[in-house]
């Protein structure tokens, strides 16, 4: 089954990484996890909040966090036309490989 998560694994760049809280690390790790296959994170805010146990709000300044140092970017789009957009956050290898 595609994107069934049996675990997770936390490279020791990432797990040593002094830019990055507790939280933006299980975040990154989930996004390399549930991405291998596809190189495509598509959980919603509110499923990444609720599998953080965090806020929403730390949850949109961690992937924000994420962005801005380049480790992963969001891709926005509108597939049906309707006023509902998806997002898809791909995490960048080589920079993670940076860490």
């Amino acid at each position: 089954m595609i994107n069934e998560q049996r675990g997770l694994w936390i490279s020791m760049k990432v797990l040593y990484s002094a830019e990055l809280t507790p939280t933006d690390k299980l975040i990154l790790a989930d996004i390399l996890a549930l991405s291998k296959d596809t190189n495509q994170f598509v959980k919603t805010n509110n499923s990444i909040e609720a599998f953080t146990n965090v806020s929403n709000k730390t949850v949109r300044n961690s992937i924000q966090k994420l962005i801005s140092l380049g480790l992963i970017k969001s891709i926005m789009f509108n597939p049906y036309g309707n006023v509902k957009t998806k997002r898809i956050l791909v995490p960048l290898w080589d920079k993670i490989e940076d860490l």
